[in-house]
């Protein structure tokens, strides 16, 4: 039987992280990425290299430091990538994929915090030997390499060990605002929320995240893999509204857990925020 093992990560600094968050955002790591990092340590923690052992997460941000290399002609932005050869935005162009040239990374201090579902005599014998949990965050994280990271805590409150994470902005789930119910285009909408000035009394800072793929072709069991025959499918990427919260504006009800969702009926794989 399995049972509830939480964990936080404190200041947990990557080095080089990738800065692209699919074809038209740029400048954050996509929320997928998290999600593997996420999957990866939640397997080492159950010590098993196979399993579904994550529920959820929630990541807080602490620093970040943007690296530019290759031709770039605008700045850098969480909206929309925008290259224009000549200096001028192309309008038609706003969501190609970047040059090839062209790289992002991105320097990280982040908190990352896992709810995992555990065998039982494996969360005992983990808090049993605490020690052992720092070796489990590994090396390499979001494309770039782990430099260092602060005690690993473990209780029973997640939202708890949230707050221990110390200053930063957790990363909120907006997207369902993004449905108005009004007949608006959610993508329109978004970008009316990105272009528009934020109130400073808001604790929020949005910005455009990928948050899954949706399935645009039949499962193909032919491919193989590294791993042997598996189904493949042809993939389009999903954007959401993600929004930078302040950690002391975060309470019961913030949807900064993250938690992955297949929806085999639309042939969605997305991430979704969810509170306590």
């Amino acid at each position: 039987m399995n049972t509830p093992f939480n964990l936080l990560i404190k200041r947990l600094e990557i080095g080089g992280a990738n800065g692209l968050a699919g074809h038209g955002a740029v400048g954050f790591p996509a929320m997928t990425a998290f999600l593997g990092l996420s999957q990866v340590i939640a397997r080492a923690v159950a010590g098993a290299e196979q399993g579904r052992f994550l529920h959820r997460f929630a990541v807080v941000h602490h620093t970040g430091h943007a690296r530019i290399y290759g031709a770039y002609r605008d700045r850098l932005t969480q909206k929309r990538y925008l290259y224009a050869e000549a200096g001028e935005p192309n309008k038609t162009e706003h969501w190609q994929s970047p040059p090839a040239e062209f790289q992002a990374q991105v320097d990280l201090t982040l908190s990352l915090l896992l709810e995992t579902r555990l065998p039982a005599e494996r969360a005992a014998w983990l808090a049993a030997h605490p020690g052992l949990l720092a070796e489990c965050v590994g090396q390499r994280a979001l494309g770039g390499v782990i430099r260092r990271h602060n005690r690993v805590l473990v209780g029973p409150d997640p939202l708890a060990l949230l707050a221990q994470a110390g200053s930063g902005h957790a990363i909120a789930d907006l997207t369902p605002e993004l449905f108005t119910g009004d007949g608006r285009d959610p993508l329109e909408v978004m970008l009316d929320r990105l272009s528009t000035p934020g109130d400073p009394a808001s604790p929020d800072r949005p910005f455009m995240a990928h948050t899954g793929y949706l399935a645009v072709s039949a499962a193909d069991p032919s491919r193989t893999t590294a791993r042997g025959a598996v189904p493949h499918v042809f993939a389009e990427p999903v954007f959401g509204l993600a929004a930078f919260r302040r950690t002391f504006a975060v309470d019961a009800l913030a949807p900064v857990f993250w938690r992955p969702v297949f929806d085999r009926t639309n042939a969605t794989f997305t991430l979704k925020g969810e509170a306590l």
